[in-house]
């Protein structure tokens, strides 16, 4: 939620008790989990097509709008930071999710290097969702590898 949201919310408990929050929680990160495992690819093209969209719609918020991205760095005080945190939860971990869903449902379309990335990758956006969700100190950054074999 955002904070405005959030503090409505949580002053609110009659309205919205712990049980339905923690209901919507579950349902919206069942919904997130099941992204992409309906898609079955006719070819690997089609498959790496897919995953590469994603990928550069990824790349392109975080060059936007990441911690080391032109804004933030030549302006601190602008939103750039807030636009980060909501869409590295709203683009990025449901995009992550529909990659691995892809993949994992398409994993016989994929070559002996690609599968070799896979793990590389599944370590990374598992990693940076727990990020988003809970501040880690360490997660696997994303790893080259994987842009490399997916290009």
């Amino acid at each position: 939620l955002c904070p405005t949201c959030h503090t409505e919310i949580d002053k609110k408990p009659d309205l919205f008790p712990k049980e339905t929050l923690l209901s919507w929680k579950t349902d919206h990160e069942n919904k997130v989990k099941s992204y992409g495992l309906e898609k079955i690819f006719s070819s690997s093209e089609d498959l790496i097509y897919a995953v590469r969209f994603l990928l550069e719609e990824n790349y392109k918020f975080f060059k936007q709008y990441g911690p080391q991205s032109d804004i933030a760095q030549q302006n601190p005080s602008s939103n750039a930071y807030e636009v980060w945190e909501i869409g590295r939860a709203s683009k990025l971990v449901p995009n992550n999710q529909r990659i691995m869903n892809m993949l994992k449902a398409n994993e016989n379309l994929l070559t002996p290097e690609q599968k070799a990335a896979v793990p590389d990758f599944i370590a990374h956006a598992d990693g940076f969702a727990h990020h988003v969700l809970g501040r880690l100190d360490y997660y696997p950054l994303f790893p080259v590898n994987f842009g490399e074999v997916f290009r």
